[in-house]
């Protein structure tokens, strides 16, 4: 439990930014992790990727969708073979390339169910308002698409639920440095406040470290 890696950002930056520059900092000193563990907010599909990259397994729970009905989770989606199969095991491969919705320069698959299908289905009132109201359902696929299923087949292993439980170990680190000043910015500018966080996460590993060789001793 020392800290090997602290970043300060802007109010205004993702969670999960600075994820890699993190990794980055244990890395130099010889202590990059093969497995990170964080909340939600981290476990983007960007963030995925870009922990891929770096040889690094990031376990997070995936966010819950907030609204009503079958979402693309309750989907079978294969990207080898392009298709979409529905809860109640239709399946379509007829799709179309869209803009992405989450605002990137990238291009999308839509995937659209026949609305004479959806109508015969017995789950349509449960599956989306469209498919309630005579239509066909869409199904648009996440620009990281294989790094969300990669997650979703993580989260459904037993093993998975022990290791995402380890988080609450990092909630007390993070209440800790709290205690230590990490509060509060105690200076104008990032540059000086990542020097406080730095000496703050400093102070906290000397701590630690006494902890540890006094319960040896």
């Amino acid at each position: 439990q020392f800290v090997t890696g602290i970043d300060v950002t802007g109010a205004n930056v993702h969670d999960a930014k600075p994820t890699t520059r993190l990794v980055e900092q244990a890395a130099a000193v010889g202590l990059k992790p093969k497995d990170l563990v964080g909340d939600n907010a981290y476990g983007t599909g960007s963030n995925r990727r870009a922990c891929n990259e770096l040889g690094v397994t990031l376990h997070t729970k995936l966010p819950t969708p907030s609204h009503k009905g079958f979402t693309k989770r309750d989907f079978t989606v294969d990207l080898e073979q392009k298709t979409v199969t529905c809860p109640d095991n239709a399946t379509t491969a007829t799709y179309s390339l869209i803009k992405d919705p989450s605002g990137s320069d990238e291009t999308v698959m839509q995937f659209r169910f026949p609305a004479q299908t959806c109508q015969g289905c017995p789950l349509r009132e449960q599956c989306s308002s469209p498919t309630a109201k005579g239509r066909g359902r869409l199904v648009t696929l996440n620009r990281h698409e294989a790094e969300i299923q990669q997650a979703q087949k993580m989260n459904a292993r037993p093993e998975e639920k022990a290791i995402l439980r380890e988080r609450s170990a990092i909630e007390r680190l993070l209440a800790h440095l709290g205690r230590l000043g990490m509060r509060q910015a105690r200076f104008f500018g990032l540059e000086m406040v990542q020097f406080q966080a730095f000496m703050t996460a400093a102070a906290y590993n000397l701590q630690r470290y006494m902890t540890l060789a006094t319960a040896a001793a």
